[in-house]
């Protein structure tokens, strides 16, 4: 009988730490993911990473049609802040690839999901200002591009709607503010509704 019993216990012991062997590296990924969310986001919103912003869109606002791989582009004042927001963005796509960066799995979570809209606004703002016609847009194909172009995907992908037409509103109206189409008279474009700058 005590035989039995032991074999028992063992079993049950060797069930359990299968068991915790599988959910705990999980709960590691879970914690690791929202603390580089946190922390990220918290970092994005600094007042050095404001400013720096600042830079990078007045120079994007000086010259708007200037591909990023173009020297004389790059030798600018506000391309190294530039370019240490597009790496910055770059990290998240890694971090989303990767599985370390939070995304909430409940219905609930994901209508006040600080992962998508604690970068999303900005992010989505951005990407139509900026990143889509003069980084995407380039000829050079470079990783970076793959990355802005994937965030762009995912965000579009677990945005709430309303949230992501919104925030492409706003940027596709700054984009048209500072390099006008041909095909929208600026008398013509509605931004009444729009948020103008976000930075």
């Amino acid at each position: 009988m005590t035989g039995t019993i032991d074999l028992t216990n063992l079993l049950l012991s060797g069930l359990a730490g299968s068991i915790a062997g599988a959910v705990f590296p999980g709960i590691a990924l879970l914690r690791e993911g929202r603390t580089n969310t946190l922390r990220m986001i918290s970092e994005f919103d600094s007042i050095e990473w404001y400013r720096s912003r600042a830079k990078a869109f007045a120079l994007t606002e000086k010259h708007p049609n200037k591909q990023y791989n173009e020297a004389d582009f790059n030798a600018s004042e506000g391309a190294d802040e530039l370019w240490a927001m597009v790496n910055y963005y770059r990290t998240i796509s890694l971090l989303v690839e990767g599985g370390a960066w939070w995304k909430p799995s409940s219905w609930w979570q994901v209508q006040s999901d600080p992962s998508v809209r604690g970068v999303g606004q900005t992010f989505v703002w951005w990407y139509f200002v900026a990143f889509k016609p003069n980084l995407i847009g380039m000829q050079d194909d470079w990783d970076v591009k793959r990355s802005i172009q994937s965030l762009y995907e995912w965000i579009a992908k677990n945005a709430r709607n309303d949230d992501f037409a919104r925030w492409q509103a706003a940027g596709e109206a700054e984009r048209e503010r500072i390099a006008p189409s041909r095909t929208t008279p600026p008398s013509q474009l509605d931004t009444s509704n729009i948020q103008s700058q976000v930075v």
